[in-house]
């Protein structure tokens, strides 16, 4: 009889969802783990039958939800083993909103959370801190948000130095758009420069030559082929100190060079060579002019970016732990690396 494993979750369209549990869903499979998945409803009636139907699965892991105590205690009863998976600082303000103030009743919700679970994976180590100074008793441990490298094959041509592009949604723009300054001094210095953003259009900005491409999954991938630098562009605070760099992460995957700025576990892979550092307006105009103006430079970056994520960032570098944490399991023998599954 295989295991049984509940997924939690937020919204399906939400990435998390795709890169925190996607990605480890064929693994677990090919373990005899079987994963159903439970989006987390607003309003609390709906919550109860999904309470109630963690008595019938073997563990339950939940994705970033934080809540109200009454769910909390009573998931917490229903629930054999009980796990939390995060990757966002989620007891504050997103600072693309204001000031990420502390939020009283998250930071209540999230201290009762780790209290009360039987293990905790983080997507970084600024998370796993915050958790650990709640609850050292229990297994935590750092997963990475995780690239599926089959998704991502390598360009076989790098693009003309005109496409310097940006990939999110709405809620970050607000960090690429702060970059007005470095941006219009590089397309001052490049008569054919263009900023591209993937997902959602840039604002207006004067002097800025910009250009939009709606995001979708088939053509996410040959979209970021046809940038010639990738930006990451963060503040450094509070909130994005948890950020995980999906984004910056999906560059490397696709052999994009890229700008970055040395916040959460973007920093980690600036450190790593596999990116370069920008923080001033001088610094992110002088980075991206180094790697448009060198051809040997941008090859560098993006082979020892894309060597990183081979090693670091693809989920069987991370199943053993993650059968351990959300499954309180082991095997001896995990998914071939070169197997459908892996």
């Amino acid at each position: 009889m295989n295991f049984r494993l509940l997924a939690i979750t937020q919204e399906a369209y939400d990435p998390a969802v795709r890169y925190r549990l996607g990605h480890f869903v064929p693994l677990l499979n090919a373990m005899g783990i079987e994963v159903e998945t439970a989006e987390w409803p607003k309003q609390s009636a709906p919550r109860w039958p999904i309470i109630e139907r963690a008595r019938q699965f073997d563990a339950v892991v939940v994705f970033r939800r934080l809540m109200p105590l009454k769910h909390l205690r009573a998931l917490r009863k229903s629930a054999k083993y009980l796990a939390f998976d995060f990757d966002d600082c989620v007891t504050r303000r997103d600072s693309a909103l204001g000031y990420p103030w502390p939020l009283l009743d998250k930071v209540i919700q999230f201290r009762a959370m780790i209290q009360c679970v039987d293990a905790v994976t983080a997507g970084n180590r600024y998370l796993a801190e915050l958790a650990r100074s709640i609850n050292r008793s229990i297994p935590i441990d750092i997963v990475p948000t995780t690239i599926e490298l089959r998704n991502y094959p390598k360009r076989e041509v790098e693009p003309a130095s005109d496409v310097v592009g940006w990939i999110g949604q709405k809620g970050t723009l607000t960090y690429l758009a702060k970059l007005k300054p470095a941006l219009a001094d590089l397309c001052m210095l490049h008569q054919r420069l263009r900023i591209r953003t993937i997902g959602v259009p840039l604002p207006s900005l004067s002097n800025v030559r910009s250009e939009f491409v709606s995001w979708s999954a088939a053509d996410e991938v040959k979209n970021l082929h046809q940038l010639s630098v990738g930006l990451a562009p963060l503040p450094d605070d509070p909130w994005t100190r948890g950020k995980c760099g999906l984004r910056l992460l999906q560059y490397l995957a696709a052999g994009v060079p890229a700008v970055a700025a040395p916040v959460g576990v973007q920093r980690e892979i600036i450190d790593r060579g596999a990116a370069l550092p920008a923080q001033t307006m001088e610094e992110w105009a002088g980075q991206v002019n180094c790697l448009l103006s060198n051809a040997a430079l941008r090859e560098q970056v993006s082979r020892t970016g894309r060597e990183l994520v081979e090693r670091e960032f693809v989920p069987l570098r991370w199943i053993e732990t993650i059968l351990r944490d959300w499954c309180a399991r082991s095997y001896t023998t995990l998914p071939d690396a070169e197997s459908p599954a892996a």
